[in-house]
């Protein structure tokens, strides 16, 4: 293998070391620190007209910041590991030989095992470390002394002790920063474990399969943000006869509020069935209270919308705070959202708001769509901080609505994709998609 491709593979595996121990912040901080440093020792030399450690000071000072530099626009660390190590070593050659500002460079070959000790792994730390202690028991406990800085006696038999202190220091701290790690990861493998076997709890309990429903067309979909959802969703009918449907939004994410979507949805199936007489907004009442009397303690509120389908083909819908729906009339091909009416106010679940939930009414004809979305669509953004919006997924909408329920939600998911690109989703999406056939 040629000098080239050994290099290569040895920034390589420094890159992959780098990205497993999570050092990039360290590296950033350690190389703004020596390269502030080195500019101020630029300024210290001068004014004791110590050019020649001033021209020292200015080099690393400057290497250095072109390290933090790139290291912040690249996010490689390669060339951390490479230059901070040579410049150490150059600044304790200059701190034997120079002299001079003997202060800082005490300093600096004190502190280099503390900055190293959490981005190196332990063998390269003892390595690194243990060449720096050579060089100064070389430089200061051998004949070699002869040609450094004449430093006094006493401090020449008592620093390469004080390194090697440190140094022993350092490797058991390595150790117990190794072995912390270990076991948040441990942890973190567990949590991961209950976190997948809540959302297989809940998966089953959200076992809802699109079915055939008389003169209407049924398509959902969500997407947690991670395994447990937030988002809550119900369907209810009478065997092929869709009776009406409803989502919601917990507030907050994680396990604590897929958790309360379990106790949410149940809530809510019970009180839609069990209150069939009652106009819709006063189910909504129920529910509201029920919600606060059950969770307890709990912070966590919901956001939703109930719908109930009358007889005549009538959509009753209430509006908890939620996003406002998008409705397409064929027969107008228009599109708008059904906004709630001015006297709503409230989500569900809030003890320091008084709520007050209002039934509205919408007429829906052969053809028509109605899409119901949580917040994390629109609040999804990209790499360049920008939200998706409401204006972008209504042009979305208008452009797939040819398509069928099923097949328009996985063309809109499909356009959330490419808009986020490599940006992580920062909440659960659920969509759902009424046709009247």
């Amino acid at each position: 293998m040629t000098l080239k491709n050994k290099l290569k593979e040895l920034l390589s595996k420094l890159e992959l070391q780098v990205s497993t121990n999570r050092n990039y912040q360290m590296a950033r901080f350690i190389s703004l620190l020596i390269g502030l440093e080195g500019i101020l020792m630029i300024f210290i030399c001068l004014g004791d007209k110590n050019y020649n450690s001033a021209y020292t000071s200015a080099s690393y000072g400057i290497v250095m910041l072109f390290i933090f530099f790139y290291t912040t626009y690249t996010k490689k660390l390669n060339l951390f590991y490479i230059v901070a190590v040579a410049v150490i070593y150059a600044i304790e050659f200059v701190f034997l030989i120079g002299g001079g500002s003997q202060g800082f460079g005490v300093i600096w070959s004190v502190i280099f095992p503390i900055l190293t000790v959490y981005i190196m792994s332990l063998k390269p730390f003892i390595i690194v470390n243990g060449i720096c202690w050579l060089i100064l028991v070389l430089g200061l406990w051998t004949p070699l002394s002869n040609f450094i800085y004449p430093y006094d006696e006493v401090f020449k038999s008592r620093f390469p002790l004080v390194y090697l202190i440190i140094y022993i220091f350092g490797i058991f701290l390595s150790f117990k920063i190794r072995d912390t790690e270990n076991q948040l990861e441990k942890q973190k493998d567990i949590l991961a474990k209950e976190i997948e076997q809540a959302a297989q709890i809940q998966k089953v309990f959200y076992s809802l399969e699109p079915n055939y429903y008389e003169k209407f067309t049924l398509a959902f979909k969500t997407v947690p943000m991670a395994g447990v959802s937030g988002d809550l969703y119900d369907f209810f009918d009478d065997g092929h006869i869709l009776k009406g449907l409803g989502i919601f939004d917990i507030s907050g994410h994680g396990v604590s509020s897929g958790l309360l979507s379990l106790l949410s949805k149940n809530i809510i199936h019970s009180e839609f069935h069990n209150n069939k007489d009652l106009e819709l907004w006063e189910v909504v009442q129920k529910i509201n209270d029920r919600f606060i009397q059950e969770k307890g303690q709990v912070q966590n509120y919901l956001t939703g919308i109930l719908l109930k389908i009358h007889e005549d083909d009538t959509i009753e819908y209430v509006n908890a705070g939620h996003l406002a729906p998008i409705l397409y009339k064929k027969e107008e091909d228009t599109f708008e959202f059904l906004n709630k009416h001015v006297k709503a106010v409230g989500a569900i679940g809030m003890r320091t708001i008084a709520p007050f939930y209002y039934s509205q009414y919408v007429k829906m004809n052969s053809g028509d769509k109605l899409f119901l979305f949580t917040d994390g669509i629109t609040d999804c953004e990209n790499e360049n901080g920008e939200a998706f919006g409401n204006f972008r997924l209504l042009k979305i909408f208008e452009k797939t609505i040819m398509t069928s329920p099923e097949e328009q939600i996985s063309l809109i998911l499909e356009e959330i994709k490419k808009f986020q690109k490599n940006t992580p989703a920062e909440d659960d999406i659920t969509l759902i998609i009424l046709k009247k056939d």
